[in-house]
């Protein structure tokens, strides 16, 4: 059997890697040792016996003037004097129809009155004659009667006349559709040449000078609106202030919910249409708890969960706790479940901890 003799020479990368396993061992030995804390936010419980939350009911912006507009007569169109989207003033004229034929009547009658007067002249004539006459006793009693009948009949005949000229320029003036009040024109329905019927709708004219919100709300929340005037009503981002007008008159048939109607500022620049949100402070008695979202986590089976501590000398040890979640607005969590008044929770980064873990807070770092 052959022997290896070792020289001191070859000995020494030995020794010199087992001393450095040996000083990692001991290194990795002295770290397991004494762990470094994990220091975590936290937050301490405040009970609370009930809570708000929030209901938003949707409606849309009306104006409390809609009008679908027609001239009083019928006839062709000859002219348009507005479009959709034009603001238009009391009064200011939006369409007029031919009246051609209304002149002509027009012209018919006032020569008729003309012709009348011209009777009436020889007629108030004759019977001055024949009055001198029968003064002389040349005239008979019942020449006079004729004339005075053929003259009353000639004032009857320039009283129709005058009552039908009146009426042709009456035609005329309403032969121009005009604007009842201020607003905006929301629609147009016809155009130049068309001839429409009498009251046929021809524009469709919105109120410009008040808007306001048509919102409906459930019958169970109808008594509480109703105890004050005044609500918030979303319009995007922007929050006016809503007068309620009307308590309510009936319910819907297919939405089961009353529609009210709410004022909002002459100064709201609101356009018919826009989606509005009446919004409802609710209050609910129910004990628990507010705590920010960050300081749930997911559970077994759809069950919530956070992180409490529990204090273990200079450490906290963390404990996992099953909550109910109740209600949520914002980033914060209305919750109900294993926790108490007063108690610690980790608030935020739970994916950093696991229960039974020590951990000290970020205040005692200091």
């Amino acid at each position: 059997m052959k022997r290896f003799n070792l020289r001191p020479w070859m000995l020494a990368p030995v020794v010199g890697v087992s001393l450095w396993i040996t000083g990692c061992n001991s290194e990795g030995t002295k770290q397991l040792e004494t762990p470094q804390p994990l220091f975590v936010s936290h937050l301490q419980l405040e009970a609370s016996d009930h809570y708000f939350a929030k209901r938003e009911y949707v409606g849309r912006i009306q104006s409390n003037q809609q009008a679908q507009l027609g001239a009083e007569l019928g006839g062709k169109v000859n002219a348009i004097h507005v479009d959709i989207g034009d603001t238009v003033t009391k009064g200011q004229p939006l369409l007029t129809l031919d009246t051609a034929l209304l002149q002509s009547a027009g012209h018919e009658l006032s020569a008729q009155r003309q012709q009348l007067l011209a009777q009436r002249k020889l007629t108030r004539a004759n019977l001055k004659r024949q009055q001198a006459l029968k003064k002389k006793g040349f005239a008979a009693e019942v020449d006079l009667d004729v004339l005075v009948s053929e003259l009353n009949s000639l004032n009857a005949n320039l009283q129709q006349v005058a009552a039908a000229f009146e009426a042709n320029q009456l035609q005329q003036e309403k032969s121009t559709l005009k604007a009842p009040y201020d607003g905006v024109i929301a629609q147009r329905f016809v155009s130049v040449g068309d001839v429409i019927n009498t009251g046929q709708a021809s524009f469709s004219l919105l109120a410009q000078q008040q808007r306001e919100a048509q919102i409906g709300i459930p019958m169970k929340h109808l008594a509480e609106i109703q105890q004050q005037q005044q609500w918030p009503i979303r319009v995007g981002d922007t929050i006016y202030q809503g007068k309620l007008i009307n308590p309510g008159a009936e319910v819907n048939a297919q939405s089961h919910t009353v529609m009210l109607r709410f004022t909002l500022p002459a100064d709201a620049s609101l356009m018919r249409g826009e989606l509005a949100y009446l919004q409802l402070q609710q209050r609910h008695q129910s004990e628990g708890f507010w705590i920010p979202m960050t300081a749930l986590t997911d559970g077994m089976r759809g069950v919530w969960n956070v992180y409490a501590l529990n204090p273990s000398g200079d450490d906290y040890e963390v404990v996992r706790r099953s909550v109910e979640l109740i209600y949520m607005k914002d980033e914060l969590a209305f919750v109900q479940g294993a926790v108490h008044h007063q108690e610690k929770l980790i608030d935020t980064g739970l994916h950093r901890v696991v229960p039974g873990q020590l951990v000290r807070l970020v205040q005692e770092s200091k």
